[in-house]
């Protein structure tokens, strides 16, 4: 059900931004459309975890983590606060699969999912120099940026071990470049996002009891088309 949402929402943004850019008569609504951008991102996880060993009769085992590659996609909007902040908020998808593997007997290792696909709402306050209405455009300069990220997990593509929260919220740090041309702007950035929330649940099963905390970090390079 969260996943219809999560397409939904997209598809809702896109056919927005379609509707904007296919209005040639009004050059004022023209301008305004390149204030909305698409989004795609090469991910890689961070994560970090605390764990302690489990024993599943005779054998002992700790969970060990999988970080690994990943990828979102998302909308974007940008909104001036004076000369020199753009206030952006954001929507994404992301899939960025980190498992948990844990030895259950000699030479066998399963994995457990935590959380492959979220739905992540990002709000960014970017420095900037470059105003994409401006005229004449200035000379492309670096950005720097902060943001808070809320994060809702699609549960139901999780594995149900071990137990996770669902909801997270998560600090970013931004640096980017703008590429501008006559008709388009290109933003550059490398970003790395912080989670703030022990995500680890209860439960009596060894999957979860093993881990004592479990924090979802990842850094990227981000490509937005305005």
């Amino acid at each position: 059900m969260l996943l219809n949402r999560i397409c939904l929402v997209l598809a809702t943004v896109f056919w927005f931004a379609h509707a904007l850019h296919a209005s040639d008569g009004d050059t004022t609504r023209t301008r305004q459309s390149k204030e909305l951008g698409l989004g795609v991102s090469a991910l890689y996880s961070a994560t970090t975890m605390k764990a302690k060993a489990y024993f599943i009769g005779d054998n002992v085992g700790t969970p060990q983590l999988e970080n690994t590659p990943g990828f979102s996609a998302g909308f974007y909007y940008n909104f001036y606060a004076g000369r020199k902040l753009i206030v952006r908020p954001g929507v994404e998808a992301v899939l960025l699969p980190v498992t948990i593997a844990y030895q259950t007997e000699i030479d066998y290792v399963t994995r457990q999912r935590i959380f492959p696909t979220t739905l992540e709402l990002p709000l960014t306050i970017l420095y900037s120099s470059y105003r994409i209405d401006a005229f004449p455009r200035p000379k492309g300069r670096p950005e720097y940026g902060i943001g808070l990220r809320p994060v809702v997990a699609v549960k139901t593509l999780s594995d149900a071990q071990p137990v996770m929260r669902t909801n997270n919220l998560n600090l970013d740090a931004v640096v980017g470049f703008p590429v501008g041309s006559a008709k388009s702007v290109m933003r550059v950035e490398l970003f790395y996002s912080y989670g703030l929330f022990n995500l680890i649940g209860e439960d009596n099963n060894y999957k979860t009891r093993s881990i004592t905390s479990l924090y979802r970090h990842f850094g990227g390079l981000r490509l937005i088309f305005h």
